[in-house]
């Protein structure tokens, strides 16, 4: 409706416009009409009234021609014709009225031929209206009416004949005007519609073109207007001459096969399913003008351009996108591997040969930093000998482009390889392969440190354009990623070896502590596999040793995301229960919020056992304290009583029974000495004459020997392997040992029904567990003693004392309590292990482990001692605190044939060294004195006698007590020493007679 109302407002500006550019024509034929009537008519009409009849219509006249001298300066638009379109009506009815008039004013009554002659002007009057009138029907009408209808009025009136005719006549002729005016009118709208019709259209033509020609010109796009018979370019924007390197003329001599780089055949064949519009979306490559090639998008459908159906292109340039959707492309597969866990050095060559593709002619490089050098990682277009002279390089200030890089933290570009001070000791390696140019970028993990470098090397001197130091740094991020993917991969691998190999039970639990993995150290360490608990909780290896207060509090604790630790004892799967040190931690996720546990068990089986150990090892330690406390005094009371006994003996030589008797007493004095030993040993605190010796032999013996002491009513079984085992040891030690060990299985199988002893050795090579139960052990090959029965039993009560000295379960008077403590500290000092299993009423079984030696041949060595040997008068000084041991051991030398000094201490004995005019022969040293001990008494004699003989004695463990301040090299004998022994020590120290 806007439309229509505006078009209305243009053609009344039109008709308006016709009206005003008639008019001064119009008013002047009227004038000279007017002049000409009132000339012709003046003789019949009142001069007065035709003046002003005249007067009157040249005044309108002018009004007439004024109106269109200010319609032409005004120039109106269109929002202006209303005004001058009132303006016109209104003088045209003035101007019709006037001329109406003339019927009265210049009307002749008695001249019918002057009164025709007034029809005939105002007639033509209105007849020439229809010319300057028309164009606007209300003015015209108004005109043609107040002109002759007054006229013919006046006819009808006169009542003549002839008049009545006239006045038909003239409302005939007013008529025919009318319809003549009307269809005017309506021919000059229709010319005026037609007229704006091609005005509108040959505007909007003008305007499509020039929009066409701004659109086409100043599009950013690369437009062409190509002639789908022969392939000419017909037109080209400025884009297109940007784009291609061409100027517009050379683009409108070229023929699209001349850029696009398929075959002319090919081009026809697009060209023609673009004009059949069965396509309208391209992909090409195109030629610039420089040679370059650049993947375009083309966008192509028919138009009709001067009247021929030609082909209108829209050519984007998409090397970059697709670039950069390849790019995407491959990022994403590149991703997808390491996703699927390929191997590094796949997805390294694959990052390279992405960015090769991408931009053709480069040749791309990984390298990775390891200790200040970088080494080969990746690139597959460099020879293999460049790659292998750069492995290793160390990085720096001046080392390339890469080494340059990783030494700084930032890019290098490097546009001429040749003249760069950076690449001075590296340029004939680098041009000698073809490399002039290097662009490298460190790669940078995400704590900040420095990976390795990712490098971009060209053919030819250039400079990186903006895409390519995009690629360059997009590049390094991606290989970053891979770096850290493979490190933390190692990490990971790493650490989920640790936890899969440690020798702690590893459990790890969700939030509600359901098992969702468990390492193989707990399978080995509960009998649960993972298969048997993963989905449980853990309540399945619960013993019920710990109350539910423990668990609550356990739970309090966790849930609060604190770390818990106790001690704890669990349940296997055969059910037994083992103890453990548990420690559980909560498990956070990057919210800090509680995800998982885990829960870390050191079994203590073994640790409790060592603790067992060393506990016994301190009772050891304190009862050989005691002993070799107590074995000063005693052994010196043993000395004195043993020697007098000598004496005692030699006197009452001549009365058998009486020296039976006496030997019997110091008989029991020395095992007295030898109990007061054999502690000392079992204490580890005595020394033990170690010695290879064949243990099979041995145990045979030894066999046959207790055979013989086991009663007939128990069967006495041996098992012993034929191989030699031989080892180093005391075989007295040893035969106590098992000795001790019969003696007991045979009090342990009194009263059984059927009772059994054995006796078995056998060779033992030791597993990983033993060794793990007996980390002190040495060596893997063992002689394997075992002494079984099938007595009693031992509880576990008892199992854990057994070893204790003076512990027994024997009734008072039948045991002392230190058989076992006794083969305990044996088999210690032997370096080995002795075990018990035991279950009440299903017996017991010893197990003792001996190092086994590699000899199998042992040679036995036999001793013999003689008589004493006696004296020739030389003078032997004793020294020692004790009066007994000094009287006592004078009264036995002077019975061999030496002469005897006394010295109480060691200051008496270096006096009497110094002051005596006896020449002293030996000196028997006690070590420990008061004043004075030997040691320091022995260097101070030395110091005025070099060459004096000295023989240390002592009460005390000679090689344990004394071991730090005893020479090594002096001789000591222990108290009691046997007389005959003392004689042969002493007669090897002087000199023969």
């Amino acid at each position: 409706m806007k439309v229509a109302r505006e078009q209305e407002q243009l053609l009344l500006f039109e008709q308006v416009k016709l009206l005003y550019q008639a008019l001064p024509l119009s008013a002047l034929a009227a004038l000279i009409n007017a002049v000409v009537l009132v000339f012709v008519e003046w003789g019949v009409t009142d001069h007065r009234s035709a003046m002003l009849w005249l007067v009157c219509m040249t005044t309108v006249v002018v009004t007439r021609l004024l109106l269109v001298l200010f319609y032409r300066r005004s120039q109106p638009e269109v929002d202006g014709t209303t005004f001058w379109q009132g303006a016109f009506i209104a003088i045209s009815v003035v101007s019709g009225i006037l001329w109406g008039s003339a019927a009265l004013v210049l009307f002749p009554e008695g001249s019918v031929m002057h009164q025709v002659f007034l029809a005939f002007i105002v007639g033509g009057i209105c007849v020439g209206s229809i010319t300057s009138m028309a164009a606007l029907p209300v003015a015209f009408f108004a005109f043609v009416l107040f002109s002759a209808i007054p006229l013919s009025a006046r006819f009808f009136t006169l009542g003549s004949e002839i008049s009545h005719v006239m006045s038909a006549m003239l409302l005939l002729f007013v008529t025919m005007i009318l319809v003549s005016g009307l269809r005017t009118y309506r021919n000059v709208r229709q010319n005026f519609e037609l007229r704006m019709q091609s005005q509108v259209a040959a505007a909007s033509l003008s305007e499509s073109e020039e929009r066409f020609r701004a659109l086409f010109e100043g599009n950013k796009s690369v437009e062409l207007i190509i002639d789908p018979d022969d392939g000419r370019i017909l037109r080209a924007n400025r884009a297109a001459e940007q784009f291609y390197g061409y100027s517009n003329a050379q683009l409108l001599a070229m023929n699209i096969a001349e850029i696009n780089t398929l075959s002319d055949e090919q081009v026809k064949a697009e060209i023609a399913l673009a004009v059949a519009e069965k396509r309208d979306h391209f992909i090409f490559k195109h030629r610039l003008a420089n040679g370059d090639i650049r993947d375009v998008e083309v966008h192509s459908g028919p138009i009709f351009w001067h009247a021929k159906k030609v082909l209108y292109s829209i050519i984007h340039d998409v090397t970059a996108r697709l670039r950069a959707e390849y790019v995407v492309k491959r990022s994403s597969e590149i991703f997808a591997m390491a996703a699927m866990g390929s191997a590094e050095q796949g997805i390294y060559d694959a990052i390279c040969q992405m960015y090769e593709a991408a931009h053709p002619g480069m040749r791309m490089s990984i390298l990775r930093l390891k200790g200040g050098h970088l080494f080969h990682c990746s690139a597959p277009s460099l020879p293999d000998a460049y790659c292998q002279a750069i492995d290793g390089v160390k990085i720096g200030p001046a080392v390339g482009s890469c080494g340059t890089a990783a030494f700084f933290g930032k890019r290098v570009i490097v546009e001429d390889i040749a003249t760069d001070p950076l690449w001075a000791e590296y340029k004939e390696l680098a041009l000698a392969y073809g490399l002039h140019a290097c662009w490298s970028e460190p790669v940078i993990g995400s704590d900040g440190a420095i990976l390795g470098t990712f490098a971009m090397y060209c053919d030819h001197t250039c400079a990186p354009d903006s895409v390519q130091l995009a690629d360059i740094g997009n590049a390094a991020g991606l290989v970053s990623i891979i770096m850290e993917r493979e490190r933390r991969n190692v990490l990971l691998g790493m650490l989920s070896q640790a936890v899969d190999q440690a020798g702690e039970s590893v459990i790890i639990t969700d939030k509600l502590g359901t098992i969702e993995y468990v390492n193989p150290a707990f399978e080995k360490m509960t009998g649960y596999t993972a298969e048997d608990v993963i989905g449980k909780n853990p309540r399945v290896i619960k013993s019920g040793n710990q109350t539910p207060e423990f668990y609550q509090r356990l739970w309090g604790t966790i849930s609060k995301g604190e770390i818990w630790n106790s001690a704890i004892v669990d349940r296997r799967k055969d059910g037994s229960q083992y103890p453990a040190l548990m420690c559980i931690s909560p498990i956070l996720d990057a919210n800090g919020e509680i995800s998982h546990y885990v829960g870390i068990q050191q079994d203590m089986t073994t640790h409790e056992m060592l603790e067992e150990k060393f506990r016994q090892a301190q009772k050891m330690e304190a009862l050989g304290t005691l002993v070799g406390g107590i074995a000063h005094d005693f052994n010196n009371m043993l000395a004195g009583m043993t020697g007098n006994l000598y004496l005692a003996k030699r006197k009452v030589a001549a009365f058998p029974d009486v020296v039976h008797k006496l030997s019997s007493v110091e008989a029991l004095g020395f095992r007295a000495a030898d109990m007061i030993q054999q502690l000392l040993t079992f204490a580890r605190k005595g020394h033990v004459q170690m010695n290879p010796f064949g243990l099979t032999s041995f145990i045979k013996e030894t066999s046959k020997l207790n055979e013989a002491t086991v009663p007939e009513s128990i069967a006495f079984h041996s098992e012993i392997c034929s191989d030699e085992l031989v080892v180093r040891g005391d075989a007295t030690q040893l035969q106590q040992v098992v000795m001790n060990l019969l003696n007991n299985a045979r009090d342990a199988v009194a009263g059984v029904p059927e009772p059994e002893i054995s006796l078995i050795l056998e060779e033992y090579q030791a597993d990983a567990d033993f060794m793990n139960s007996h980390p002190d052990i040495e060596g893997q090959l063992f002689a394997h003693l075992i002494v079984k029965d099938n007595g009693t039993g031992i509880t576990d009560a008892d199992k854990s004392q057994i070893f204790d000295p003076f512990y027994t379960t024997k009734d008072v008077g039948r045991g002392t309590g230190l058989g076992l403590s006794m083969a305990y500290g044996a088999i210690q000092s032997h370096r080995g292990v002795i075990e018990v299993v035991s279950t009440p009423g299903s017996g017991s079984a010893f197990h003792i482990y001996l190092p086994l030696l590699e000899e199998k041949q042992i040679d036995a060595v036999a001793e013999s001692l003689s008589e004493a040997v006696p004296g020739h008068g030389e003078l032997i000084l004793i020294v020692d605190d004790n009066a007994d041991i000094r009287s006592t051991g004078r009264e036995v030398l002077e019975s061999i044939g030496y002469s005897v000094l006394e010295a109480s201490d060691g200051l008496q004995a270096v006096e009497l060294t110094k002051d005596s005019e006896m020449d002293i022969a030996l000196i028997i040293m006690d070590v420990v004195m008061p004043k004075l001990g030997g040691v320091p008494a022995a260097a101070r004699i030395r110091a005025l006698c070099p060459d004096m003989k000295i023989i240390f004695a002592t009460g005390y463990d000679k090689d344990e007590t004394l071991k730090d301040e005893m020479p090594s090299d002096e001789i000591v004998l222990s108290k009691p020493y046997n007389v005959v022994k003392l004689s042969q020590v002493i007669r090897a120290q002087l000199p023969s007679v």
